[in-house]
């Protein structure tokens, strides 16, 4: 399971229109909680997760919970590893452990 007290919402400051619920649904999927327990943590069920998973995903024009993933670590919408003294953001730090290079932007 992963460890709950790494997790923090809205970082970036910026909120896209996200609700308090969605900001939360967020920040569980990003901290690798499974549906389950992430239902457990919000007081839902399991069909309420989806559909708001959805709705986010249909919010922030992203096709999937891994894009969704991707998304909030670029826009800091949470942070997983607070107090880190490294330079690199939590995005970049993912794709690494991705093996993933990031697109330079133009």
């Amino acid at each position: 399971m992963p460890n709950e007290g790494l997790i923090s919402v809205g970082v970036s400051g910026v909120d896209f229109g996200l609700t308090p619920l969605e900001k939360q649904a967020i920040a569980f999927t990003v901290a690798g909680y499974s549906h389950h327990e992430s239902t457990e943590r919000l007081g839902i069920n399991q069909q309420d997760l989806r559909l708001q998973l959805e709705g986010i995903c249909n919010k922030l024009r992203v096709s999937n919970q891994f894009e969704l993933l991707l998304f909030a670590l670029h826009h800091q919408l949470v942070e997983t590893c607070p107090g880190s003294e490294s330079s690199e953001s939590a995005y970049e730090i993912e794709l690494t452990n991705l093996n993933v290079l990031p697109v330079e932007q133009m």
